[in-house]
């Protein structure tokens, strides 16, 4: 295997993971256009019983945190959490763009993942996952500790998924921690996968035993879907994908069947069958250097996808299966403000989409800026 090169990316990956503190402000950051949608022909709106659907978008709020680690939307209350790893602490957003509460001593709070009413945090620099209750916006337990730099986390089979072990130095395991007891269930990745190298992780809300894997930071990569219904978890399919370099972000379709990919190159958000863990077939056009896709189960299926150092709309929005864009937005430029990696979420009702934003190329502070962003309607 080859090692993922390119300066730009690189560079912009790097940045990603600094920043600088900034005020909390509900105003769009300096040096970024106002985020505008272009809707299809004769929108009409979605009927939704969602409470938060009648939430309008069009909000950026610079955050007062520095370095950004990822985000999520909470379908139940309204909000967005946002993660710094820098700042040790995790930011609830309602859907207005106001700041509801900075959640302390999250240190080297990074992944997150909701079930139910529990938001899950991974922090890197304690070793530990933190549980937090969404309607208090406080910290109920440490669920577990002893962890090596946990860099991902999800949820599935009824457990969580994370890693241990210094990524690059060929040393992650994979683990399972039982969110009640808190047992820690360590697993050796298949050597072939690359996953010992350093993972990422997706799963589908459909299909609560499905976890997909693959190597984060090789070129070319790979994907490894697994069954975790039961005690360990069962290989159904892994691949090297050689289209595939630097794979940074994933996200299942609703049904579970299909995965779309966000990956340094090609400049495509490819479509993929997990059940084969081939292309389907489908891709959805971008440009340097796609860095972000997330899925709501909204209409069948809604895809966002996100580029870094974009000349022009960094997001854009299409219905599944089909790539032709039914709305874009967010241009930032190409030096400043850019999106972070894996920087996309939708709210409950697919009618918002959160961008986190703030990578500097220009030797400016970076800033991490929530952007709520106001989907189409569609017919």
């Amino acid at each position: 295997m080859r090692l993922a090169v390119g300066t730009a990316l690189a560079v912009t990956l790097v940045l990603a993971a600094c920043g600088g503190g900034a005020p909390s402000a509900a105003a769009s950051p300096k040096g970024s256009k106002a985020a505008t949608a272009t809707p299809v022909p004769s929108p009409s709106t979605v009927a939704n019983s969602d409470p938060c659907s009648r939430v309008p978008g069009g909000t950026s709020v610079i955050l007062p945190i520095s370095g950004f680690g990822r985000v999520i939307g909470d379908p139940r209350h309204c909000q967005v959490f946002i993660s710094s790893p820098a700042g040790n602490a995790v930011v609830a957003v309602d859907f207005s763009g106001r700041v509801l509460k900075t959640i302390s001593d999250e240190f080297g709070a990074g992944a997150m993942v909701i079930d139910g009413s529990t938001l899950y945090v991974a922090l890197t620099t304690t070793g530990a996952i933190d549980a937090i209750d969404t309607n208090t916006l406080t910290r109920v337990k440490t669920v577990a500790t002893g962890l090596v730099k946990p860099r991902d986390l999800a949820f599935a089979g009824g457990r969580l998924w994370t890693t241990s072990g210094e990524c690059q130095a060929w040393s992650v395991q994979l683990v399972s921690v039982d969110p009640v007891t808190g047992k820690i269930t360590q697993l050796a990745p298949d050597a072939d996968s690359g996953l010992s190298y350093c993972a990422g992780f997706a799963t589908a809300s459909s299909n609560g035993n499905i976890l997909v894997a693959w190597d984060v930071g090789l070129e070319p990569g790979s994907l490894t879907v697994f069954d975790v219904s039961g005690a360990k978890p069962a290989i159904q399919v892994s691949k090297r994908e050689e289209i595939l370099g630097h794979l940074i972000d994933a996200a299942i379709t609703p049904r579970g069947d299909k995965l779309v990919t966000a990956s340094g190159s090609p400049y495509e958000f490819d479509q993929w069958t997990l059940a084969t863990a081939s292309q389907d077939g489908v891709i959805y056009p971008g440009s340097p250097y796609p860095n972000s896709v997330a899925v709501s189960a909204v209409r069948n299926g809604l895809v966002v996808t996100g580029l870094s150092q974009h000349d022009g709309d960094s997001v854009a929005e299409y219905e599944l299966g089909r790539p032709a864009p039914v709305a874009t937005m967010l241009n930032v430029g190409t030096n400043h403000n850019l999106l972070y990696p894996r920087g996309l979420a939708f709210s409950g009702d697919g009618g918002l989409i959160f961008a986190v934003t703030g990578v500097a190329l220009d030797g400016s502070a970076p800033t991490v800026t929530l952007n709520i962003l106001q989907g189409p309607n569609l017919p």
